[in-house]
């Protein structure tokens, strides 16, 4: 069994075709495409397009799923619910490509892939001619930052690393936050599994990642509960 591959679709097959010929998809794969209902006579066309062009890969696993407009929340479920049936029959990791579709369609297939916990999986988009740029997350990299709590001390050093504005040594971050050293080694250890921080190294200089500046941003701006 193969992986999972979704796309959302809107009057053009070029960019899911782009995605299966990049990824070299194959009979073991299965494609789920999504697009709004009642779905259109282009939508039709791109759809036939790509399971004919898909069928000369040698992909011949491929579904359409309308989902309802007008209601995001239905569509997420729906969205949801297919991805989770084909994940748990063991079609993964899941790789979904929202370049093309609607904005509606894309912001439902969005969020149902953020909620599919439990599965490996990526979310795709690349330029619309698909030369400029192509890029992906790890949303199995996500799931381990929002399913592990942030220490206090944790905090502490992402806003040291964030506010310093760049690399600092481990003894630099533990005589700046009245910690010892030890303690500091072990927490930039545990940030580093989440890749929140990086290190080369070490004894090198840690800073901070993408993704550590936007956990810092999402979880030290939230209101604290009194205690």
């Amino acid at each position: 069994m193969g992986r999972l591959l979704a796309f959302t679709l809107g009057f053009t097959e070029s960019y899911a075709l782009r995605r299966l010929a990049k990824m070299r998809a194959d009979g073991k794969d299965y494609v789920i495409v999504f697009t709004i209902e009642p779905v259109v006579g282009a939508a039709k066309e791109a759809f036939n397009a790509l399971k004919t062009m898909a069928a000369k890969m040698g992909v011949v696993n491929v579904e359409m799923e309308p989902l309802p407009q007008g209601d995001l929340s239905k569509a997420i479920s729906k969205a949801l619910f297919k991805l989770r049936v084909f994940a748990q029959s063991g079609y993964t990791p899941v790789h979904v490509d929202v370049t093309g579709g609607s904005r509606y369609i894309v912001s439902a297939l969005v969020i149902a892939t953020l909620m599919l916990r439990g599965f490996e999986r990526y979310l795709w988009i690349a330029s619309d001619t698909g030369e400029d740029w192509d890029t992906h997350i790890n949303l199995s990299e996500f799931d381990k930052i929002y399913c592990n709590p942030l220490r206090k001390e944790h905090e502490r050093i992402l806003h040291y690393l964030a506010s310093k504005g760049k690399g600092a040594t481990t003894r630099e971050i533990a005589e700046a936050l009245s910690l010892s050293e030890k303690t500091v080694k072990n927490r930039v250890s545990e940030l580093k599994k989440l890749g929140l921080c990086a290190q080369p190294g070490r004894g090198e200089e840690v800073t901070i990642t993408p993704w550590g500046e936007a956990v810092l941003i999402s979880q030290l701006t939230r209101p604290r509960t009194p205690r």
